[in-house]
């Protein structure tokens, strides 16, 4: 750190997918956000943070921090897309992306005592050429949130680890994934925390007037997917099994609500989330979409709910969603893979489905969990899935703060040569 500052100078570049702060949601986002405002209090840092434009942003909340906003052209946004598509399609080990080249290039890396990118490896490996570039001294990290796939390549994350890049992983799980494909990484666990005040399960007394303004049926058995519209997270399978269900079952009480949108606030839907789409109008009215949702919004979904589904079909990388469903007092549908169990604890807050025959699975569960008389076995679930998450340590999103802070200023020094 310059001797010239007390405090820390702190270059956060995100993914350029959803904005910060959080004004359109995003674990990530969010939980970067919370970094802003929590230090708007401590003044523990001066922070700089390089987030895709988006109207909403209101940079002038923020006093010990800067938020520079990167416009992302509907062109190069159209580029982007085609080049992602074809390397798809070509089955390929990693990809590139232009906007990179525009986010790396908005602030310089010299100016910074350390410097975290979020998630992708194409824009740390970009970032990281820019700062041998600049001469920048700064400490890197690399904060991975989801599975090594063509996004966090193996060859990408040996090139940063040979270039004296550290790692930031959401679990132990990830964390050795990391040390598979870069034996010589450093890698620190810090786990993503959810805010256990807002998370509140006595919230779920005012179930009946919260339905009512989602537009959730009052008597319903309601099941929540919370997150994004993509393959990976086995949100088509859920809706699959939710047919089968109500082709199997006469006068079925279940509804499916899904909270959540894609991955793009441009370029428009992709073909994954019209096909799902285009599934749920075979559910005949047990359904409700509300798209993506507010953070003030996310805590009075979980409690209108009565269970959730996370039948992710990849190995999740954490499960930031199951972290709010157990805070919320809500049992949960899951696949519980990679680093999934170490939020679950416990086996007494979960209902198990296998990705080997994940329809049949869910709709096992379904019919199970229509019975009036499984009612209180949720509940009693719910309950013990709240005792596990008060009683952990590193998921209450009041210390994340001083975490992040922990991971990042007290790593040991390693050669930053940027090679």
């Amino acid at each position: 750190m310059d001797s010239g500052h007390c405090m820390p100078r702190i270059l956060i570049v995100t993914s350029g997918i959803l904005p910060v702060p959080a004004v359109w949601g995003g674990a990530v986002e969010r939980l970067v956000t919370d970094i802003l405002d929590e230090n708007e209090k401590r003044k523990k840092a001066e922070i700089t943070v390089v987030t895709i434009a988006n109207e909403r942003i209101r940079p002038e909340r923020y006093e010990c921090s800067k938020i520079i906003q990167v416009m992302y052209p509907k062109v190069l946004c159209f580029f982007d897309l085609m080049i992602d598509k074809l390397l798809r399609s070509l089955h390929a080990k990693n990809t590139v992306r232009l906007f990179d080249k525009r986010l790396a290039n908005a602030a310089d890396p010299s100016e910074y005592d350390l410097i975290v990118i979020e998630n992708l490896t194409h824009l740390a490996r970009v970032i990281q050429k820019r700062a041998k570039k600049t001469g920048s001294k700064a400490k890197m990290f690399f904060h991975i949130h989801n599975q090594i796939d063509m996004y966090r390549s193996p060859a990408v994350i040996r090139k940063l680890t040979d270039s004296g890049v550290e790692f930031l992983t959401v679990s132990g799980y990830l964390k050795n994934e990391i040390l598979k494909v870069s034996p010589d990484s450093r890698a620190t666990v810090l786990y993503n925390g959810t805010d256990l005040r807002l998370l509140d399960p006595g919230l779920r007394e005012r179930q009946k007037e919260l339905r009512e303004q989602f537009g959730i049926p009052s008597n319903a058995r309601v099941v929540l997917y919370a997150g994004r519209i993509i393959p990976e997270k086995g949100i088509l399978e859920l809706v699959e099994a939710f047919f089968e269900h109500l082709c199997s079952t006469s006068g079925s009480n279940l509804c499916l609500v899904i909270a959540g949108g894609g991955v793009r606030l441009v370029g428009g839907r992709t073909k994954y989330e019209r096909k799902v789409n285009s599934e749920l109008l075979l559910l005949r009215g047990h359904e409700v979409r509300l798209g993506r949702l507010s953070y003030e919004q996310v805590p009075k979904v979980y409690a209108a709910a009565d269970v959730l589904a996370v039948p992710t079909v990849v190995d999740e990388a954490f499960g930031m969603s199951v972290l709010e469903g157990m805070a919320m007092g809500l049992p949960v549908i899951t696949t519980a893979t990679g680093g999934v169990p170490e939020v679950l604890g416990g086996k007494d807050g979960y209902l198990e489905v296998s990705r080997d025959d994940l329809v049949r699975d869910l709709t096992e569960v379904l019919n199970r969990i229509n019975s009036k008389e499984y009612g209180p076995v949720l509940e009693e679930m719910g309950k013990r899935n709240r005792e596990e998450v008060l009683k952990r340590e590193g998921f209450d999103r009041s210390d994340y703060y001083d975490r992040f802070l922990t991971a990042v200023c007290n790593a040991p020094e390693v050669n930053n040569g940027h090679e």
